[in-house]
Parts: structure tokens; sequence; C-alpha cells
């Protein structure tokens, strides 16, 4: 589960023929071959009819804490993504990210991580970012906020929206 996916159909018949790796599914992204991949989310946008596949990526050799992201480009689970890889350090590089919850809003994809320091593995704060949907969709370079929601918050979980009907509420 933390290492492999597979696409099935609704009769349990496979679509990827067999589990792919991780590793070898965001191989084109050139990620560090020392690095690893873990706590994997995916969710399916029912307004926009696209899967999304994240998972964290963490390398202590070269102190890099990653997110990465694939979006479908079309309603094909099994068809072809766009690939992203997103830093989840918070401002220095002395910190990674754990523990993602991935969220799909109207206008952005959230995500929500704890973070710890490198050295010692401890615990400094809760964050959450926020992804830019359209250009993900579009295959377009995509830009990411971020913020810190300090030390009394852990493992915070952005909001799926499920339940789509063709429209949104309207007003605040």
């Amino acid at each position: 589960v933390n290492v492999d996916f597979e696409v099935y159909d609704r009769s349990g018949n496979s679509l990827t023929m067999g589990p792919v790796s991780f590793a070898s599914f965001f191989s084109p992204l050139g990620l560090p071959a020392t690095g690893t991949f873990f706590d994997p989310n995916t969710q399916y946008d029912e307004e926009a009819g696209r899967y999304i596949i994240a998972i964290d990526f963490k390398d202590d050799a070269s102190l890099t804490s990653l997110y990465v992201v694939a979006v479908s480009q079309s309603g094909d689970a099994a068809g072809f993504y766009w690939l992203y890889a997103f830093t989840a350090n918070a401002s220095d590089s002395s910190q990674w990210m754990d523990y993602p919850h991935l969220g799909v809003g109207r206008d952005a994809l959230y995500m929500g991580g704890n973070m710890f320091t490198f050295s010692g593995d401890s615990f400094t704060n809760a964050r959450i970012w926020a992804y830019d949907k359209p250009a993900m969709y579009a295959g377009l370079a995509a830009s990411l906020v971020g913020r810190g929601l300090g030390t009394g918050a852990f493992t915070p979980q952005p909001l799926k929206l499920h339940g789509y009907d063709g429209s949104w509420p309207t007003g605040n």
C-alpha cells in the first residue's frame, strides 16, 4: 500500500495490469534515488472528473521533503497524469513533512501535514498548503502557498467536497 498502487474497474479487473510502484510512476520527476515514498493519498474531484494521487517523499541524505502529486489529464483513472513535486519543507531544509491529508476544493487542492526535524524527528508544528488546481489540471507550472499552524495543532485535515450536483452554493 505504501509502495504500489493499482487501478481497478467496478468488476474488480485491473486496469493497470498489476501494481505500479510509486517510484516508477513518479520517476519522470527525477527524484533522488536514496529517498522514500510513504503515506499515499488519493481523491476524486467530482466537479472536474479528475483523479488525484499524492504521496510524501523524503530523502534524508539531501534533506529533501516533497509532496508529490499526480492529477489525471482526463476522467480515466488508468490514463495519463500530470506530475508535480512540491517542496514540503517549511521555511528551511531542517524540517520534513509527515502524515499528509489531501482535500479537494473548488479552486485549489489542499494539504495538511505535520512538520518534524530531520535531526531527531521532533515535532515542530502543523502546516497547511493550497495548490493551484486550475494550473495543475491544465498541466502548467503550479504555485502553492503554505502556512504554519503552530505547535497547538496536529494533523490538519482539509475539507473534501463530496456530492457535487453541478452547482455550488453562493454566499458566504
